[in-house]
């Protein structure tokens, strides 16, 4: 080693005593740069036509062999507003029910064997050349080239043989389906609001709220009610139903495979679409109700769900740029996390835009209302005098880069580029965002401060939560929602529970937040003895939201192995049940967890007592 070698090691280590800067060693080891980012995109061939039956066929060849993805799309643009809650009654049903062939256990293992991740459901899409919306039945499915023509027979089967008249099975497919989206909707009431909320400005999104949530809902209570006194009636619209997608006129057969699977392909789609009628009916007028501009929904939840979106043009920008994802997720980490999260205790935030609509901002899991919003107003100065430096916001660009450069799989991409044809998207508007992105500077970042106040001042703004604290918040909105009758816990008075006794403030801690039910309406069951269904359903509530019952709760948590797996719903806890549970969905979240000794076998009223302690602390 010569005098100079050492003396640079002696200089080096020197220098890093006084200041060890791990950035430094970043920046050595960082192999891509902004600037050096690669603008390539996969363009795919795709065949665009007209057959004979006047179908539109787009086809995407990819780089596979011996597989193919098919989607059929049938039009529903025709379909009278009476009919589309009918209509997603109709898909929900498809697959769950007889056909005319087979019984449902042995269309399972057949749709199992021959259609791969098929699905039957609403596709809803514009048209960027009329700018029109287009709902849509769609059949998806990915099969083997030599499966095919059993995949579009056993498609056909499903879609107009399925035998809507067995009245018991119809009824009890309706009564689970109607439970089924209010758990859906009661557990994640933000997707529902996000949805509602952008249908006041977008008919795409106001059709897809309208088939999907609170309205389907109260469709299913009704027909619900009409399958118990008239089944043959609810099955004949079923029928009815399935006979007007019968038609392809407007229907488009798109196909991403090889060569030899397109050139396969082209006869068996031919051959599916020759069967249906050819009726040409005119495209349908929807008045739904409005969305108003400020809303509560109702849900049985202790905590809320606070948002506010806008549309491009509410915002005054021109529509989406690849830059807005690296300015969502700098605003998230600079400003939304630490003041909604950090300061107020929100469990999380989503802040993003919608390439067809416009922006979104969401608090999850929130204990407020009016300090989110108020934070929210505020969002606009801070955008306008946000310290950003271009190395700080190129670590933002580089992470949103990575959706763009991450591959989709050969054959999904080849079948997203069909899709893109099918609504006259050019694959390589994509090559401008990323762009967009890599120019973006700090000035460009604070000159969305306008855009945000546009937001801010004219976006449509929603929440979702608990009776209680909407309606302490009422004067903030244009309309409350409560379409499952959620009662305001805090009212609820507890025949069994008495103020002052011994468990009173334990008990009324976890009714009101949600985390333990009574056993009958007005009658908590304070000494009654606590089981494995009440400890699974307040940590279900704990950590993921208001269950549908002890044996749900039960059934997830012990497949995260914090329950066990064999505990019976019913079977009564000890002490040291409860503690190993606790301990273990402490590990589970994260947080740090002292066990607390307890023996016995606790009431209701005791395991109330040990959850609130446990989740006070928590609660910060």
């Amino acid at each position: 080693m010569t005098e100079e070698e050492l003396k640079a090691i002696i200089d080096m280590a020197e220098a890093g005593e006084e200041e060890d800067d791990a950035s430094a060693y970043v920046k050595q080891l960082q192999a891509v740069t902004v600037s050096s980012l690669p603008e390539e995109l996969r363009i795919y061939e795709i065949s665009d036509r007209t057959d004979d039956n006047g179908v539109r066929c787009i086809d995407a060849a990819a780089d596979v062999d011996g597989v193919g993805d098919v989607v059929l799309l049938l039009d529903a643009s025709t379909l009278p507003q009476e009919d589309i809650h009918w209509f997603g009654l109709y898909t929900t049903l498809l697959g769950e029910m007889d056909t005319a062939q087979h019984s449902k256990e042995e269309l399972a293992l057949l749709t199992n064997r021959y259609l791969y991740g098929g699905e039957i459901r609403l596709s809803i899409g514009r048209d960027s050349e009329d700018d029109l919306v287009y709902p849509r039945l769609r059949a998806s499915w990915i099969a083997d080239d030599d499966d095919m023509e059993t995949a579009y027979d056993l498609i056909y089967e499903i879609l107009y043989e399925t035998d809507f008249s067995d009245a018991e099975t119809l009824q009890g497919l309706i009564s689970q389906s109607r439970a089924a989206l209010k758990s859906s909707i009661t557990g994640n009431p933000y997707s529902e609001m996000l949805y509602r909320s952008i249908g006041a400005d977008d008919a795409l999104y106001r059709y897809y709220s309208y088939f999907n949530g609170i309205e389907f809902y109260s469709f299913l209570e009704e027909v619900e009610a009409a399958a118990q006194e008239d089944p043959a009636a609810v099955a004949a619209k079923l029928a009815e139903i399935a006979d007007f997608f019968h038609n392809r006129t407007g229907a488009a057969a798109i196909y991403a495979g090889s060569e030899e699977g397109i050139a396969a392909n082209t006869s068996l789609a031919a051959a599916f679409m020759a069967k249906l009628d050819a009726r040409d009916n005119p495209r349908a007028e929807y008045a739904f109700d409005d969305v108003a501009r400020s809303e509560a929904l109702i849900v049985d939840s202790s905590v809320q769900y606070n948002g506010v979106v806008a549309s491009f043009d509410t915002m005054g920008l021109d529509g989406f740029s690849g830059a807005l994802n690296a300015l969502a997720s700098a605003i998230s980490d600079a400003y939304l996390y630490p003041t909604l999260r950090d300061q107020y205790g929100a469990y999380s935030v989503f802040a993003g835009f919608l390439e067809d609509y416009g922006s979104y901002i969401i608090s999850y899991r929130d204990p407020n209302i009016t300090e989110t919003f108020d934070a929210y107003d505020a969002l606009p100065d801070f955008v306008a005098g946000m310290e950003m430096d271009q190395e700080e916001l190129d670590g933002y660009i580089l992470s949103a880069y990575v959706d763009y450069a991450r591959s989709s799989g050969e054959l999904s991409g080849a079948l997203n580029a069909a899709l893109d044809t099918l609504s006259h998207d050019a694959q390589e508007r994509f090559l401008d965002d990323m762009r967009a992105l890599k120019a973006l500077t700090p000035e460009d970042l604070r000159g969305y401060a306008a855009a945000y106040q546009g937001m801010m001042e004219n976006g449509t703004r929603f929440t979702a939560g608990g009776a209680s604290a909407v309606n302490a918040n009422e004067a903030l909105y244009e309309a409350i929602l409560n379409p499952f009758g959620s009662v305001d816990t805090s009212m609820v008075e507890l025949e069994d529970v008495q103020e002052g006794s011994e468990y009173y403030e334990a008990v009324r801690f976890v009714f009101e937040n949600m985390l333990l039910e009574p056993l009958e309406e007005t009658r908590f069951g304070v000494d009654d003895l606590a089981t494995w269904g009440d400890l699974a359903y307040a940590l279900y509530a704990l950590g993921i939201g208001t269950p549908t019952g002890g044996k749900d709760a039960l059934d997830t948590l012990s497949s995260y192995d914090i329950l066990p797996a064999d505990a019976d719903v019913n079977a009564t806890l000890t002490g040291e049940d409860v503690d190993d549970a606790l301990a273990a969905f402490s590990a589970a979240v994260g947080v740090p967890y002292t066990k607390g000794d307890y023996t016995g076998t606790p009431s209701r009223g005791a395991l109330s007592y040990i959850i609130m302690e446990y989740t006070i602390p928590l609660m910060g």
